[in-house]
């Protein structure tokens, strides 16, 4: 059974094993034959094998790894997909209930727009909401039959980017590929139709006539068979055989020369001309020409629709061409039929990916972006006084291992009274169930601060000031008889200051729970020793109008020194671990309150 199944497997193309798949899963199971059974049996067995490969013999934790799965360029439909899924399911490459990331499928074009853009050899350059066609090239298990894809796609930014941030979303940080349009034909291999160009190439430059011992010159039915038999041996000799990989823009005749006198005098009179006049004579040809306006035809069907208006922002930008190892005459064929349409620019080339395995590192660009930004919003990691600082590096290699690869960075951040200090880490070893991280301190810095207290007191001052220059303070002050409505000066900002202190300290130590009565009830604020004037103020007050602002002043501190370049903006930061902002309070309502809102704030 299992020879069996083996060469069932053998006798299928890799893209084939799926594409046979998608189409015995398209039928009813009383539609299925004996054959058809035994295939989808087959199938199946092989691929988990595979799996059980991969996980043994290489010792890859599949139920913790994330699957990417790239498709060919001719894989378009939701419906290929949804089946991939279904597949990946039978074969226990993932379970039922897994989450939609376990199988993250790629369009192909994603991954080729990464590779563009990371090679140095290409400089296209791809906007933002522009649109490009990209006809792709390639062999199929039939190897008589050529497979040209069109795919129309525009530059836009990631659709996950807008559920995290409208800031993101509307920037150039990751943009992807949208297919708009994506089709495919298949044409015949071009041999057939160069071995009818050759061969009326040949019977007009009458290379029979100038060789008497052969045919006579007015014996054109004699002389069909020698110049058929001749022009198949060229044909084969120069496209499939000796030159097959030739850019036929630089050879020269010291390179096609030696071919056309090992006919001796059969093609004599081909002698005269360059390998690039011959190709030209050839593209110009009948059957040539009407091969490549089928390509031609297909590549106008999507500017009739996409590109109403030619050279318009809103049409197609460029075309880029790409094969997959194509003989370089496929490519000389296309490019002239494309020049001769006004198609492409002299200077567009064909782009063929050297290795295709590395189009795997491209595919995982989008899923590895989105992690990176996943550290950059995910909460930050707040600890208490009590914590050491070996607590905190526990804690964040605990909460945060799956985001500290090797030669990654984090920042600790210590904030105290009159100080944030950063700690700056680098991971040698990552951790493992059995050991911790060992980590490298970059670098240490510290930037001064006000203190809580001395902050909400600012805030509440401030505030005041304003409701006075608004004219509306009158129900939040209650004024001596000896000083009815005088205005706030610096002597009164000092005794507010001192007093206010005192009252922010003992109320964020108060651990008595209050009551929504208890939060809005109004307290005096001494603002002159020598008196009884006095400003108003409830705890609620506090909370909102003086101490989430200075929360809020501290974390824009934080972030501002991290992503600064005289500090730590030149590194790539995966996760940061802040401690030591709520120590001083105690009161439950404030505590909860503060520490919600400064992880917001971050």
């Amino acid at each position: 059974m299992d020879r069996w199944d083996d060469k069932i497997i053998d006798d299928l193309f890799p893209e084939t094993i799926f594409q046979k798949y998608f189409e015995l899963k398209s039928k009813d199971k009383n539609q299925l034959t004996e054959t058809d059974m035994l295939v989808l049996s087959s199938i199946l067995d092989y691929l988990e094998r595979i799996r059980t490969k991969v996980s043994k013999d290489h010792g890859i934790p599949l139920d913790v790894s994330q699957i990417v799965f790239l498709l060919p360029v001719y894989w378009t439909e939701d419906r290929q997909t949804d089946m991939l899924r279904t597949l990946f399911l039978e074969t226990r490459w993932i379970a039922a209930d897994d989450g939609e990331s376990k199988l993250v499928v790629v369009p192909f074009v994603e991954a080729f727009v990464n590779f563009l853009r990371n090679s140095a050899d290409h400089q296209i350059q791809l906007a933002r909401e522009r649109k490009y066609l990209m006809l792709s090239a390639c062999k199929t298990n039939d190897p008589k039959k050529i497979t040209y894809t069109c795919t129309c796609f525009q530059m836009q930014s990631a659709k996950e980017l807008i559920a995290v941030s409208k800031t993101l979303a509307s920037s150039d940080f990751l943009l992807v590929p949208t297919i708009l349009d994506s089709r495919s034909i298949r044409l015949p291999e071009l041999n057939d139709v160069l071995l009818v160009a050759v061969k009326k190439l040949l019977t007009e430059m009458q290379i029979d006539s100038r060789n008497d011992t052969q045919c006579e010159v007015t014996d054109e039915n004699n002389c069909a068979p020698e110049i058929s038999e001749i022009a198949s041996r060229f044909v084969k000799d120069l496209f499939c055989e000796k030159c097959p990989l030739i850019d036929f823009y630089i050879v020269h005749e010291s390179e096609f020369l030696p071919l056309v006198d090992s006919y001796e005098s059969q093609l004599q009179d081909l002698s005269s001309l360059s390998y690039h006049q011959f190709m030209k004579i050839i593209s110009l040809d009948t059957s040539v020409q009407q091969y490549a306006k089928q390509i031609v035809d297909f590549i106008q069907s999507f500017l009739d629709e996409y590109d109403l208006i030619s050279n318009s922002p809103d049409g197609i930008h460029d075309i880029i061409l790409r094969d997959n190892y194509l003989p370089d005459y496929y490519r000389y064929f296309i490019k002239e039929s494309f020049l001769q349409a006004k198609l492409v620019r002299p200077e567009t080339n064909f782009i063929t990916i050297p290795d295709i395995g590395h189009l795997g590192e491209f595919a995982i660009q989008k899923p590895l972006k989105m992690i990176q930004i996943a550290n950059v919003i995910l909460p930050p990691v707040i600890l208490g006084e009590e914590d050491s600082d070996s607590v905190a590096s526990d804690r964040i290699q605990e909460d945060n291992s799956s985001f500290l690869p090797m030669n990654s960075y984090y920042i600790q951040v210590n904030i105290e009274e009159q100080q944030i200090k950063y700690i700056l880490n680098k991971v040698i070893k990552t951790p493992s169930s059995k050991n911790a991280a060992q980590l490298f301190t970059v670098q240490e810095r510290e930037i001064s601060i006000n203190g809580l207290a001395s902050s909400a007191s600012d805030e509440m001052w401030n505030h005041y000031q304003r409701l006075e220059s608004e004219g509306h303070l009158g129900a939040l002050i209650d004024w001596c008889h000896k000083h009815e409505a005088i205005l706030l000066s610096t002597r009164h900002y000092e005794c507010f200051s001192a007093n206010m202190k005192r009252i922010v300290r003992a109320w964020v130590r108060d651990k008595q729970i209050f009551t929504n009565e208890e939060l809005d009830t109004y307290h005096s604020v001494f603002i002159d020793d020598q008196c009884a004037c006095a400003l108003k103020i409830t705890r609620r007050m506090l909370l909102e109008v003086g101490m989430k602002p200075a929360i809020a002043n501290v974390a824009t501190t934080i972030v501002g020194g991290a992503f600064s370049n005289d500090y730590f903006g030149l590194y790539q930061v995966s996760a940061w671990i802040v401690r030591g902002c709520m120590t001083s309070i105690v009161n439950s309502h404030y505590s909860y309150s503060l520490e919600r809102f400064f992880q917001e704030k971050l």
